[in-house]
């Protein structure tokens, strides 16, 4: 059975930005998170993401798909909420667009903690445990 999805506020109009063929590889591998939960597995989805205040909850869903001339390597971080009947898609980017543009710096460092911050925002408007 599929686990329910919540977007936050910002999910859907990012999801709306990249090129349909991208915007649909990333729905295809969201979907497979939400079919499999927990047993999902790479290559499109890693479980545990250590560094969040959400750990072991925060899983990232991980798409790389070639549109425009270039390689996208989407980075969507996702926590399981209210005992694991919901997946919370909080946070999305390109992370090879995002690391040509932050030399030396790294996706996660910059993305997870805001992936925890919209998470426990979602949490407290829904209610979930």
């Amino acid at each position: 059975m599929a686990l329910n999805r919540a977007y936050s506020p910002g999910f859907q109009p990012w999801l709306d930005r990249p090129p349909l063929e991208v915007a649909l590889a990333v729905s295809a591998d969201m979907a497979y998170l939400l079919e499999y939960g927990r047993d999902a597995a790479l290559p499109y989805v890693r479980h545990r993401v250590q560094s969040s205040a959400h750990f072991p909850n925060m899983s990232e869903v991980r798409t790389e798909s070639q549109a425009e001339g270039r390689r996208w390597v989407i980075r969507v971080l996702a926590c399981f909420a209210n005992r694991d009947q919901v997946v919370a898609f909080c946070v999305a980017g390109d992370k090879a667009t995002w690391e040509a543009r932050h030399p030396g710096e790294d996706w996660y460092e910059a993305h997870v903690p805001v992936a925890d911050q919209v998470f426990n925002m979602m949490r407290k408007e829904r209610g979930w445990q």
